[in-house]
């Protein structure tokens, strides 16, 4: 969506302050006015967080975050954060909603929220299978969430627990088949062997590498000297090293199917 899709990315030049990072918009297809209603927040710093809510006290509606930083590096969640996040959005009275459209089935059944025992007000799920897309989102009841839904000042579709969105391609539940324990749990147990055996490959062959993330969603860090907190952590990656290895391993994969 394009008025939420800001700071996604951000060039080491537009990164800012740590305590205030500016609100770059993610393409330059949209329009400038985005941004206006959305402040970044750095992932993971939780005291950060709560300087910046207090800045925008009475004026947070939200906070949308993955539980998993799954689109940047892979990163987990560090202790006691997700809970926090959860804590300031009840004291704030802000809707916590979480993105799991990666996470979601891959590490769990219950999606990361089932994994870490935090259930958000909201939560995004997508999956795709069949050539076709599936999109959906659940959260509490309006009873919950205020009045405002009950008398109609939102929109009344929220009320229906789960609601499939609209939009081309989505809505078609038949077009891919539900997860079970066994595949998700299967995924996750072969891919944490993957993550395992690339860690003692590179400590082996003492090479810097900080392998992130979960079984069914890792990513590789080469000769990154920080403790890859946050998003900004991972800009201080070897990417051209990161390109050679991915290039060398889809070779030698394709060499061993032929």
């Amino acid at each position: 969506m394009d008025s939420a899709l800001v700071g996604y990315h951000p060039t080491a030049d537009q990164l800012g302050p740590l305590d205030s990072p500016p609100t770059v918009l993610g393409s330059r297809g949209q329009v400038p006015n985005a941004a206006d209603n959305t402040v970044v927040a750095p992932w993971n710093r939780l005291e950060v967080l709560e300087r910046i809510m207090q800045r925008h006290a009475d004026r947070i509606a939200a906070v949308m975050m993955e539980p998993v930083l799954c689109n940047s590096g892979c990163l987990l969640p560090a202790p006691g954060y997700l809970e926090g996040v959860a804590g300031l959005c009840r004291r704030h009275q802000a809707l916590l909603i979480f993105d799991e459209v990666i996470t979601g089935f891959r590490l769990g059944l219950a999606g990361a929220q089932g994994h870490y025992g935090i259930t958000p007000d909201l939560a995004t799920f997508g999956q795709g299978g069949g050539g076709r897309s599936r999109a959906q989102r659940g959260g509490r009841t309006p009873r919950d969430h205020g009045a405002d839904v009950r008398r109609g000042r939102v929109r009344r579709h929220l009320q229906r627990q789960p609601h499939f969105a609209g939009g081309g391609g989505r809505g078609a539940p038949r077009s891919c088949p539900a997860p079970t324990a066994s595949r998700w749990r299967g995924r996750n147990r072969i891919g944490r062997g993957i993550m395992d055996g690339i860690a003692a490959l590179a400590r082996k062959h003492g090479l810097n590498v900080a392998v992130r993330g979960f079984g069914a969603a890792f990513a590789l860090h080469f000769n990154n000297p920080t403790g890859l907190l946050d998003y900004r952590d991972t800009l201080a990656d070897d990417r051209d090293l990161l390109r050679r290895f991915l290039a060398l391993a889809l070779r030698r994969g394709a060499a061993h199917r032929t």
